[in-house]
């Protein structure tokens, strides 16, 4: 195993008990507190360029600033985002994820600290296929919260149980 590779794993006790904390106060009371999503974020995209994810890195603090535009805000993004993945085809899947998470946010379809929650689990883990599981989790949290007659879920759950699930495949 590679010094970074160690150093990923070496991180996985952290980013659990982040997203454990994360999860309590999503299901208390039905928010994540800001300074607890925009430090780790932070933190990840210092982490995203010491993994050579310098890309991802960039196009997550070229979002942050447009997220204050007014208008022209999506053209910008979608421009950014292309040029990115110009400059970076390696990285390809990861910023388009990037991008799609933010677009959901922007759109109202997500909320803001689970948009931050999972960029910042892309940026530290560098693999767009933690959306699938995450995804997945979503769909069974989904099923029950349908069958208990919910009308909203913590998408927090789903955010934790997918990367458990991502982590333990990656293990396998």
């Amino acid at each position: 195993m590679t010094f970074l590779g160690l150093v990923q794993y070496s991180l996985l006790p952290f980013l659990f008990l982040w997203l454990g904390v994360c999860v309590r106060n999503d299901l208390r009371s039905r928010e994540v507190p800001v300074w607890m999503t925009v430090i780790p974020l932070a933190v990840a995209g210092l982490i995203g360029i010491v993994f050579g994810r310098w890309s991802s890195a960039c196009l997550v603090a070229m979002l942050i600033l447009l997220s204050d535009l007014v208008s022209f805000r999506f053209g910008f993004a979608l421009l950014g985002t292309a040029v990115v993945v110009i400059l970076d085809p390696t990285s390809v899947f990861l910023n388009l994820t990037i991008f799609a998470i933010w677009l959901l946010w922007d759109r109202g379809a997500m909320g803001g600290a689970d948009a931050k929650i999972l960029i910042t689990l892309l940026l530290v883990w560098g693999s767009a296929w933690l959306m699938v599981w995450v995804a997945f989790a979503g769909g069974l949290q989904g099923l029950v919260a349908w069958w208990r007659k919910q009308r909203e879920i913590p998408y927090t759950v789903s955010i934790l149980l997918g990367s458990i699930g991502f982590w333990l495949a990656n293990l396998l």
